[in-house]
């Protein structure tokens, strides 16, 4: 298999454990859906470097593992501290609470607790459902 198409599987593997659409991915690093798909199967053969940067930085994986330069297991993670990484997982996962997802990665766990807590607050108001 060629370099292209390895590239590809990486960048569908980021995305699909990611659980990220071709939109969503496109959205994020500037590219038409399209674009995403025909790197994913190696039609397009160079991927200019800006480009695997935003990729892996939206994917949030290292440029070097998805050119194949590195194993999966070395790469970045977005938040420095575990527990916020844990909570903001369970944030993403919620559709209501998913716009929260664009938090700074120094973000404290009890801020994002708050946070939480009040959106899901609004939102059971917003449903008119009680505490």
């Amino acid at each position: 298999m060629d370099n292209n198409k390895e590239i590809g599987k990486r960048i569908k593997e980021a995305r699909e454990s990611a659980k990220l659409t071709l939109d969503e991915i496109a959205d994020r690093v500037g590219v038409a859906s399209s674009t995403i798909q025909r790197y994913e199967t190696g039609y397009i053969k160079k991927i200019k470097l800006p480009i695997i940067n935003s990729i892996s930085e939206a994917l949030q994986v290292d440029p070097m593992w998805i050119l194949g330069k590195s194993p999966k297991d070395s790469s970045k993670k977005y938040f420095l501290n575990e527990e916020a990484a844990s909570l903001a997982q369970e944030i993403y996962e919620n559709p209501e609470l998913r716009i929260l997802f664009d938090t700074t990665r120094k973000v404290d766990p009890e801020d994002l607790r708050l946070i939480t807590k009040m959106v899901s607050k609004m939102v059971k108001e917003e449903n008119g459902e009680e505490d």
